[in-house]
């Protein structure tokens, strides 16, 4: 991720991250509809590629540690062997999360974030107006912060 804007309190920037899961079906229904059923999604395994703007605020920030909500808006590239995966229009999602930072040297900081994320998926030609395909997910991001400083950015 890159920082465009930060203060000592706030940051806004945008990034991309990389995900897979290992699934082999969806579940379909019709926002009119109770009606459910499966659908093949892949042969095990589904990759996205997002690229997003961010957000975070700073509630807790001390020497070594930093504790933020944060918001993530952008879309997103899909890799699987779904076959309606031709037809898969405007890629879009959201995420909400509770970003922990924890200072491992001046630069370096490892990140866990509890996150709730919603992928929406509206298909290129549709049965209907509102056919589109969603992916909800609960989860736990870990990963590693590399700061670099520019000159003029506001550092506390």
């Amino acid at each position: 991720m890159l920082a465009i804007y930060q203060l000592k309190k706030w940051s806004v920037g945008i990034g991309s991250d990389y995900e897979a899961f290992n699934e082999q079906f969806l579940e379909d229904f019709e926002d009119t509809s109770r009606d459910r059923e499966l659908t093949r999604l892949s042969d095990g395994s589904a990759k996205f590629i997002r690229y997003f703007v961010y957000s975070e605020y700073h509630l807790i920030k001390e020497r070594q540690y930093t504790l933020s909500p944060s918001i993530r808006i952008g879309s997103f590239k899909t890799k699987t062997s779904f076959e309606g995966e031709s037809n898969f229009g405007n890629r879009f999602f959201w995420q909400v999360g509770l970003t922990n930072q924890i200072s491992l040297s001046k630069r370096l900081t490892l990140v866990i974030r509890p996150e709730y994320k919603k992928m929406t998926i509206k298909p290129k030609v549709r049965a209907n107006f509102n056919e589109k395909h969603e992916i909800k997910s609960f989860g736990l991001t870990t990963g590693l912060r590399y700061s670099i400083s520019i000159k003029g950015q506001v550092n506390d």
